[in-house]
């Protein structure tokens, strides 16, 4: 039987009197690769930050097994532009947690930068300052950086919003390529076609949690979570769905 690596046990949030998440609770095997999505301003950034322990929810708990390593990709990077750092040095700064203050980085740790570097296809570019690369460039650099840390559960937020199809493309084989060796990944997307054909299993979030399971998505699950008509593809079969007003959504 496999086991869950993260249980999320009736989390709420609340700021000002207002819900920004609502008795959510869900399970996440080890070995998932599951998909987030909702619309904008419908939690799914907060219940990632949850998870990862950068928030406290208001009420309920966050269960990660005790030895698994995090690894994360935030949507937007916040790089000081002026900061004089090239891309190995961002690599490898993911390599410091649990070294000792000023100690060197070894062959291993200078082996794993280089592997993710090629990866990623940005080995060529390691010595390029940070701020002169491209959107895409610096989101792959993320994405490097988060694998640097050998992590076993991977959570990425809208990975190739600033990348080209191509690239994205890349990026969600290189994503599925991991999850078939074992890794947990958590993605946040808003690109549902996407799903059908990387995530095994989705999870509809808009304040609640409207469902979760495989990857079919049910009308009657998008019509909750979502406040636009949007194209969905469940199983490679294509729907067209049309969504209720997000409050009233929010109030079923």
């Amino acid at each position: 039987m496999i086991e869950n690596i993260i249980t999320i046990n009736n989390v709420s949030l609340s700021y000002n009197g207002h819900d920004i998440l609502k008795d959510v609770t869900f399970n996440i095997k080890k070995g998932n690769f599951l998909g987030l999505i909702g619309p904008n301003g419908g939690g799914k950034t907060t219940l990632l930050k949850i998870i990862l322990g950068l928030i406290k929810p208001t009420k309920g708990n966050v269960i990660v097994a005790d030895d698994a390593n995090i690894g994360y990709v935030p949507q937007f990077s916040n790089f000081d532009l002026d900061f004089p750092i090239d891309v190995w040095d961002v690599i490898l700064s993911a390599r410091i947690k649990g070294k000792k203050p000023w100690s060197r980085m070894n062959e291993n740790d200078r082996k794993v930068a280089s592997g993710v570097l090629k990866k990623f296809g940005i080995y060529d570019i390691r010595k390029r300052q940070i701020g002169e690369l491209s959107g895409g460039q610096k989101q792959r650099v993320l994405i490097a950086r988060a694998l640097a840390t050998e992590p076993d559960i991977l959570l990425l937020d809208e990975p190739t919003a600033s990348v080209d199809t191509v690239s994205g493309e890349k990026i969600y084989d290189t994503l599925k390529e991991l999850n078939a060796k074992g890794m947990t990944i958590i993605l946040v997307s808003h690109d549902v076609g996407v799903l059908s054909k990387y995530v095994r299993d989705v999870a509809c979030v808009n304040v609640w949690l409207f469902g979760h399971g495989d990857k079919k998505l049910t009308g009657e699950m998008m019509d909750k979570a979502y406040a636009c008509p949007i194209d969905i593809i469940a199983h490679g079969h294509p729907h067209r769905v049309f969504e209720k007003d997000r409050k009233e959504a929010g109030n079923a």
